[in-house]
């Protein structure tokens, strides 16, 4: 699947946050469920975000593109 920059909106009941982009990478913080994110740049299936003060990545599987 092909991603880009823009608003995405969780679709995983949670969403780790996480300091680089990979599952093994340190936690910063969690998302929920419905919560829109605004995505800066995308690497490998992962996309960069601010979020509660925090920067870091998330996997853009378990969310999706919102207008």
């Amino acid at each position: 699947k092909s991603y880009s920059a823009g608003n995405y909106i969780v679709t995983a009941d949670t969403l780790n946050l996480r300091e680089d982009p990979n599952a093994e990478s340190k936690w910063l913080a969690t998302m929920g469920k419905g919560e829109v994110i605004y995505v800066d740049k995308v690497q490998n299936g992962w996309g960069y975000t601010s979020f509660r003060g925090k920067e870091g990545w998330f996997n853009l599987r378990y969310a999706e593109k919102y207008r």
